[in-house]
């Protein structure tokens, strides 16, 4: 009745996903990934690592909250540049952040502990 031909077609309806679909569920998967071993190398003190996937992640999807992170990890490993870099533009991103006198307490703290001369530069 519906012979190989229809068949073929029916089960390539019915189970073929579109490319963009198939590529959004990829970088659901990469971003997923990214930030599991993120949160296990943060939590293993491991921070350039933790920075490193954060920042993969962060690239896929740009969630402000990573920074936030990023930002933490950067402050514990002693980066200060690129922790007030990350700080400054998550609160550039979530200004109304609940966190924001945590944040203003780090950041003055970094900039006391660089002697003012840090910088905020390019950070995702």
């Amino acid at each position: 009745m519906w012979g190989r031909a229809g068949l073929i077609a029916i089960a390539f309806i019915a189970f073929a996903q579109p490319a963009e679909a198939r590529i959004r569920n990829d970088v659901e998967t990469r971003l997923r990934n990214h930030l599991s071993a993120a949160k296990k190398h943060y939590g293993a003190r491991n921070w350039d690592k933790a920075v490193r996937e954060w920042r993969f992640a962060y690239k896929l999807r740009a969630i402000p909250n990573i920074r936030f992170n990023i930002a933490q990890a950067e402050r514990q490993a002693g980066h200060d540049d690129e922790a007030v870099a990350a700080y400054t533009a998550y609160l550039s991103d979530v200004p109304s952040t609940p966190y924001r006198g945590e944040i203003e307490a780090h950041l003055a703290m970094l900039k006391r502990r660089s002697g003012g001369a840090t910088t905020p530069s390019a950070s995702p």
